[in-house]
């Protein structure tokens, strides 16, 4: 089974943590023996989740699973994650502490569902981690979203293929398209919000720039509908940074609901590239951010290289931001 984390509140708090990880290890090890441990993982032991918050994450990564594998990223320098390396994923994953993580470049779907079971604690075990993906497109690249039902209820989930302002979605394969879901955090069932995973077109400019006005567009629907809640966040890798000119950005931006969110430390997201991974919220959103910036989870929190986490995660690094939901009934 996999564990919980394994640091709790005590007099070593006070010490660094790279101190007591081998220490740590050897007592987890000791304690459980058989069990798949992996000190270290636990992010939200270091960057807890606020109190009233769920924590939202984005995350490509990259080809999951067909590295080298896939026609199109034969030239990738990792294969597909072994059996033991989609352990310490998941337990990498489970520590984010996470509500929802939007997910880009699932090639593999059985292999995302395998993911999620490994998070669980086993095939047949009933746990409360969830996928939702395109079923068919077992061998082509999407979007997902992975979510914990222990701190989420669904209200819907759906892939967005067309909007009545925008017409259809501007894609190079209809499997990237939009994935969506409106959530209702567990301690505030009243309250309710939007999230958006998407992964802009690597093809041309013009692709991305068509994307970002559809977005803009469909958001535009959305918050027409007065029912709707006025809290969307989008999420994923934009294959374009924030800068002037570039796409999608100024195409989501356009119409003036989304706002960029700027990240609070090293503004690279993906291994030798720029910030293109982020979030867009509304105006209501970014009001309930616990900080009104993003964050992004580097190579170097786990003491390994940008090599060494390319090969067990991805040339991308996660990026979250903490939502406030709220208590229950609102107060």
């Amino acid at each position: 089974m996999l564990h919980p984390a394994i640091f709790t509140s005590s007099p070593i708090d006070s010490l660094r943590f790279t101190e007591w990880r081998p220490i740590l290890l050897c007592l987890v090890l000791i304690m459980s023996p058989g069990s798949i441990v992996f000190a270290g993982e636990e992010l939200a032991e270091i960057h807890p989740v606020p109190a009233d918050h769920v924590r939202i994450v984005t995350w490509n990564l990259e080809v999951f699973n067909q590295r080298n594998t896939n026609p199109f990223h034969k030239a990738n320098p990792n294969g597909p994650r072994t059996p033991a390396q989609l352990d310490k994923l998941a337990k990498r994953i489970i520590g984010f502490d996470a509500a929802i993580i939007a997910l880009q470049e699932m090639n593999d779907v059985p292999a995302l569902y395998d993911l999620r079971d490994r998070m669980n604690g086993g095939k047949t075990q009933q746990g409360p981690w969830h996928v939702y993906a395109l079923i068919d497109a077992t061998t082509r690249q999407q979007n997902a979203l992975l979510y914990d039902a222990r701190k989420v209820d669904v209200t819907s989930l759906e892939f967005a293929f067309s909007t009545s302002s925008a017409g259809t979605y501007p894609h190079e394969f209809a499997y990237r398209s939009p994935v969506t879901g409106v959530f209702s955090p567990k301690i505030a069932p009243d309250v309710k919000f939007r999230v958006i995973g998407i992964h802009g077109s690597w093809q041309t400019e013009e692709f991305r720039q068509n994307q970002g006005k559809w977005l803009n567009a469909w958001v535009t629907d959305l918050l027409s509908d007065p029912d709707h809640p006025r809290e969307i966040l989008l999420a994923g890798d934009m294959n374009g940074t924030n800068e002037p000119g570039d796409h999608p950005h100024e195409g989501i931006i356009s119409g003036g609901h989304l706002t960029y969110v700027p990240k609070r430390n090293q503004d690279s997201t993906a291994i030798g590239g720029p910030a293109i991974d982020s979030f867009y919220v509304t105006e209501v959103a970014r009001t309930k951010l616990s900080d009104p910036t993003s964050f992004v989870v580097r190579n170097d929190f786990y003491e390994e290289s940008e090599t060494e986490f390319r090969l067990l995660c991805s040339d991308h690094f996660p990026v979250y931001v903490d939502y406030f939901v709220g208590r229950k009934n609102g107060k």
